[in-house]
């Protein structure tokens, strides 16, 4: 295939994201582009240099030390643990094992990373070329048998939960031409499958290491990334220290990154103030505007989805619909922003923000309505029995304790019991992953692109569909939108699962995105990959 055919065959796969916005606000430090020299020359991605975006106030600086601020605590740091949270472990899973590919929130696409180019003609063959020269931290190379070892990893019965594990599900097979090449050979043709390298299948550990380690490698990860794993202390931090064998010199330019899990709203704002840390992954549209006037950097990918309650519908109570639909019947939006997030979310109930090509107007959510809340409450009652009674699964962030406070005042009147059951990250990650909740404060992060994280999420037969949601319109929606780059062809096919989600409520989506990183104006260099992962190997702090 010619390099001219390619660009076109790129063109019309990514002619639809302009259409889109991607939303990056900054204030003093502003976030620009520098050596980035990558151009596209295939389906999705050519050879890269793995760009650039730098201060441009100052050139780079070497050395200093950041500390970022999240809201949630890791599982451990081994492929198959991590969630793939942006508000907590991928940033420094980021750090340590780095990316295959990353998004380009400048671009709106897949650009290389470790991979130096990722190529299709069919969306259902991919092929894969891997840098040269580069190699893990304990030397292990970096080559196509460590790729298709860690996948192979994600594709294990016992791995079955993980995050990765619904990426990797799509590939039927994996080859090895040469050392540095590997070529996917998927179930079906999927034209966004390159997306799922900038998160799902991103994170390559050394496999000398995974084989030595066992189950230990989660505590001790070794990778090919910016920066090599220093020290963990559950609950309190991690320490990051500075690669001097990057591949992608002369980055990184800090000397170490810390990161600290901080739950409590207030505690992470006065840490911030008080120059603990220069950077946090925040979800409270109080603290961001705050940090706005205060003229901190602001950035963000993440478009689409939200933030709600995910109901597990595979079991009691809230397999029969009248219990979710009751919840939804009886929230008011404004009483949950005031209540919640001080008046500073952004409320809505949709998959995609009106903003979005995706967006449809086909089958409006259920929204507020009193008389509908108590005759679905009602009819619960009279089909089981006795009234709703469920458990609500917290994180111990301060917004999603208030949310189990606002569910149980809100829906006391109706003679519902609501009980709290307050978890830490792995208390509740554990839970959810093994369907064993009745529902949880929950997110569905979304970037310009929705895939591969919506049909990770929505589909019958996904891995990442941790609610138990079934239904045959909206798997063939999500199929008809995935099989093809035509926009008209997608927006339908998303329309088909947007009216199955209103209509079966197995996720309340209550607010739209209002979340991202808070930067401070001392930091150059931040960026994002998909669905909002900070990246550390270009930051400065001045």
């Amino acid at each position: 295939m010619s390099g001219g055919t390619m660009k076109q065959h790129s063109a019309r796969r990514y002619r639809w994201t302009r259409l889109l916005v991607l939303v990056t606000t900054l204030s003093v430090a502003a976030i620009s582009c520098g050596d980035n020299k990558q151009s596209s020359g295939s389906a999705t991605t050519a050879a890269g240099t793995g760009g650039s975006v730098a201060s441009t106030t100052t050139a780079p600086k070497r050395g200093g030390s950041v500390t970022m601020n999240q809201g949630l605590e890791s599982r451990g740091f081994d492929p198959v643990l991590l969630g793939g949270f942006a508000s907590g472990d991928a940033p420094a899973a980021g750090a340590i094992f780095d990316f295959l590919m990353r998004w380009d929130e400048k671009a709106n696409k897949v650009v290389p990373q470790l991979a130096e180019s990722l190529q299709t003609t069919d969306s259902l063959t991919w092929t894969m070329h891997l840098r040269t020269g580069v190699t893990f931290t304990d030397g292990t190379p970096f080559n196509a048998a460590a790729v298709i070892f860690n996948i192979k990893r994600l594709q294990e019965p016992a791995n079955a939960g993980s995050f990765g594990a619904g990426g990797a599900s799509l590939i039927k097979s994996m080859d090895s031409p040469d050392p540095l090449t590997v070529v996917f050979t998927l179930n079906t043709a999927l034209p966004t499958f390159d997306v799922n390298f900038t998160n799902r299948l991103a994170f390559i550990g050394s496999p000398t290491a995974i084989t030595a380690s066992g189950k230990d490698f989660a505590t001790k990860p070794v990778g090919a990334g910016p920066f090599i794993f220093k020290e963990w202390v559950r609950d309190d931090h991690l320490t990051l220290v500075r690669n001097p064998n990057y591949w992608n010199a002369p980055r990184p330019y800090l000397d170490s990154v810390t990161i600290k899990p901080v739950t409590d709203i207030q505690q992470n704002r006065n840490s911030l103030d008080a120059g603990e840390a220069q950077a946090s992954y925040v979800v409270d549209g109080e603290t961001i505007d705050n940090f706005k006037a205060k003229n901190w950097q602001y950035a963000t990918v993440a478009l689409n989805g939200g933030q709600g309650l995910m109901f597990n519908v595979r079991r009691a109570p809230f397999n029969d619909l009248n219990a979710r639909l009751g919840i939804a019947y009886a929230i008011k939006d404004d009483d949950y922003n005031k209540i919640v997030y001080n008046g500073h979310a952004r409320s809505g109930r949709t998959v995609f923000v009106p903003e979005s090509a995706f967006f449809s107007n086909a089958n409006q959510p259920p929204g507020y309505n009193a008389d509908l809340a108590k005759k679905a409450f009602d009819d619960y009652k009279t089909k089981n029995g006795a009234p709703l009674s469920f458990t609500y699964n917290a994180f111990q962030t301060t917004s999603s304790q208030a949310i189990g406070q606002f569910l149980q005042s809100v829906l006391k009147p109706y003679g519902v019991d609501v009980k709290i059951k307050v978890g830490d990250t792995n208390a509740n990650v554990t839970d959810v992953f093994g369907a064993n909740y009745d529902t949880v404060n929950w997110g569905i992060n979304l970037a310009s692109e929705p895939e591969p994280q919506l049909s990770n999420f929505f589909l019958t037969a996904s891995k990442g569909n941790l609610m138990g949601f079934t239904d045959p319109v909206a798997d063939a929606g999500l199929k008809q939108a995935t099989a093809t780059a035509d926009l008209a062809a997608r927006k339908d096919g998303y329309a088909k699962l947007q009216t199955a989600f209103n209509q079966q409520v197995p996720f309340l989506l209550l607010n739209l995105p209002k979340e991202g990183i808070v930067a401070s104006p001392k930091l150059g260099g931040v960026r994002l990959s998909s669905g909002g992962i900070l990246m550390f190997d270009e930051m400065t702090i001045n």
